[in-house]
């Protein structure tokens, strides 16, 4: 978690619009782009919402499913105990699925006292396998990248590292202009502001790549 508001954000974005009294962009757009944008940081850089935490596994299943609040696997590192609190054995992995097939046939139904192996691919999204399934509760120590929290108040901080501030304010810049589609001016503003958001992310896009204002308006509209 960062120690940026939403409001330092987005206060930015409006001093640049000229619009620091929100009149022509609500304070109330402004958070709710700050949440998109957030989720549109880690859908381009998983790693920006990196964590490591103490999951509980399902029960006697080698077959588990990652908590709703993260995307995917990073890795499974350590047990943790029945209390998640207590560091155990390393696990081994991401093994191959087609290995333990080989050595263990019945390495998905063979219960055991703590988790050795894992198998996972990116594939998988939110699902992934231990070897071997522990009976009662039992918790591991997880490596992943996970969704960020929406901000409810315009005093939060954000989710991500502050670095990700300028990225932001970039998204912010962005959101506003596109939502003008009469005015050519603000249709290359956004595309500008729009391609400065992935260039602070380190990601490419393509070059014939265009953000049009009536197909974006069109798109929020049909989401709500």
């Amino acid at each position: 978690m960062g120690t940026l508001t939403a409001l330092q954000l987005y206060s930015g974005a409006a001093e640049v619009l000229e619009d620091i009294t929100y009149v022509t962009y609500l304070e109330t757009s402004f958070l709710n782009w700050v949440n998109d944008a957030q989720r549109a940081i880690v859908l381009a850089d998983p790693t920006a919402n990196a964590k490591i935490l103490s999951i509980a596994l399902t029960p006697g299943v080698s077959f588990q499913t990652l908590p709703a609040t993260v995307n995917s696997l990073g890795g499974l590192s350590l047990n943790m105990g029945t209390d998640g609190l207590t560091p155990g054995k390393a696990i081994r992995g991401p093994v191959p699925q087609e290995t333990l097939d080989s050595l263990v046939p019945d390495w998905q139904t063979t219960t055991g006292t703590y988790v050795r192996e894992y198998v996972y691919d990116a594939a998988f999204g939110s699902n992934y396998y231990v070897y071997p399934p522990v009976t009662g509760t039992w918790y591991v120590q997880a490596r992943v990248f996970a969704k960020p929290t929406d901000l409810a108040a315009s005093s939060d901080p954000i989710d991500l590292p502050d670095q990700y501030g300028p990225a932001i304010i970039e998204w912010l810049l962005y959101r506003c202009y596109s939502r003008d589609a009469e005015r050519t001016p603000n249709f290359g503003r956004a595309n500008r502001h729009f391609a400065n958001f992935f260039q602070l992310l380190g990601v490419k896009i393509k070059s014939d790549m265009t953000i049009d204002p009536k197909v974006l308006e069109l798109n929020r509209q049909m989401a709500r």
